[in-house]
């Protein structure tokens, strides 16, 4: 989705990404940044963002490697 804050401006959120155990490694990830980056360019966003969960670390070495920023925490409270 499309959304405004203070601290990043106008965003696209990328919201559920997950490539399926059987595909990973193949490029998948990356053409679906690749894509996101076009369109969040197309819409006239400043910033591309995304969440992973802490464990998630094959997620948090594809995101290092297109040089997503680590930026704040996201915490969570199960109600």
């Amino acid at each position: 989705w499309i959304g405004t804050k203070f601290y990043c401006g106008k965003y696209l959120e990328l919201d559920n990404f997950v490539v399926d155990v059987a595909h990973r490694g193949k490029g998948i990830g990356n053409k679906i940044i690749d894509y996101a980056i076009a369109l969040a360019n197309e819409k006239e966003c400043t910033s591309l963002t995304l969440n992973a969960t802490v464990e998630n670390s094959n997620a948090h070495k594809l995101y290092d490697t297109r040089d997503f920023v680590r930026f704040g925490h996201h915490r969570l409270l199960w109600l």
